[in-house]
């Protein structure tokens, strides 16, 4: 992950343009390459983490997805598919916020 993460901005320093499509595709798959790990943590998760863990996961690819289309706009100059993408983000973001506000933080310490 560390180096898909260095390589972004070694890439945007050569000024080669990425077509949007494959740097979405790049992010999305760092996003999920946590998933890798979930049938290790996943036993010691409530059901309510794995469902948490996936649904921002979901939103934040749908989000990504939706930006990489450029659809919907149905308010372009006011509401666009940006804005949809930003929307899903912070959703996204509120979840996992809420994931550690319920499961993380109450654990106890070892």
């Amino acid at each position: 992950i560390w180096a898909l993460a260095a390589a972004g901005p070694a890439i945007a320093a050569t000024g080669v343009q990425l077509a949007r499509w494959l740097r979405v595709a790049v992010y999305i798959a760092m996003g999920w390459i946590a998933g890798a790990a979930i049938g290790h943590i996943e036993p010691a998760l409530p059901a309510g983490a794995t469902a948490a863990l996936v649904t921002g996961g979901l939103l934040y690819t749908i989000g990504a997805v939706l930006y990489a289309l450029r659809w919907p706009d149905p308010w372009p100059l006011v509401f666009g598919y940006h804005e949809i993408f930003h929307v899903l983000t912070i959703v996204a973001a509120a979840v996992f916020y809420t994931l550690i506000v319920a499961y993380v933080v109450p654990a106890p310490r070892p």
